[in-house]
């Protein structure tokens, strides 16, 4: 962002884990350092109010998805990939003002809950909204209209852990 040669300016963090380390103000032209506390969480977005605009600083989270990539054929659809997904959407959801999703089998125990089309259905739905509160496009999705009958398939979770994923995106810092 530009800043006039003799106009002041100030730097300071809107997220408890992003801190402003150096240059929280200067006049004119200027760098801002900060850093980013460890996440041991799922995904998070932060902002940083520098010159009175806002940057947005997204963290990845350290966690994995279960069995990634998923393989058609042969890696079985389990309750943790719908656990997983839930949980990075839910993260999504948040910066974003939406609540946490109202989940069907709000519990769903690995080995002993059996997976639901409703679960999948879910997981879309909760997504989109995500994707329409953030001002992007829904991803669209196999078999568009489920129907009783719809297998769950390996191919439905890992599109929905790509959608998940270009939800996520990449830090940002202002540049001059």
């Amino acid at each position: 962002m530009d800043v006039d040669d003799d106009v002041p300016w100030t730097a300071v963090s809107e997220s408890d884990f992003l801190n402003v380390t150096d240059g929280a103000s200067g006049i004119g032209p200027g760098i801002v350092t900060y850093t980013v506390a460890r996440n041991d969480g799922g995904p998070r977005r932060g902002r940083l109010r520098v010159a009175n605009q806002t940057v947005t600083v997204f963290q990845a989270s350290r966690f994995m998805f279960t069995d990634h990539p998923i393989q058609p054929g042969s890696t079985p659809v389990k309750a943790i990939h719908f656990l997983e997904l839930r949980a990075r959407i839910d993260a999504l959801r948040e910066p974003e003002g939406l609540p946490p999703f109202r989940w069907t089998d709000a519990t769903l125990t690995p080995g002993l809950t059996p997976v639901r089309l409703v679960h999948l259905t879910e997981l879309r739905a909760a997504l989109a909204e995500a994707y329409r509160a953030a001002k992007l496009p829904a991803p669209p999705f196999l078999d568009g209209t489920e129907t009783t009958a719809m297998a769950i398939r390996a191919a439905h979770l890992m599109e929905l852990r790509d959608a998940v994923e270009g939800l996520e995106p990449t830090a940002t810092m202002p540049t001059r």
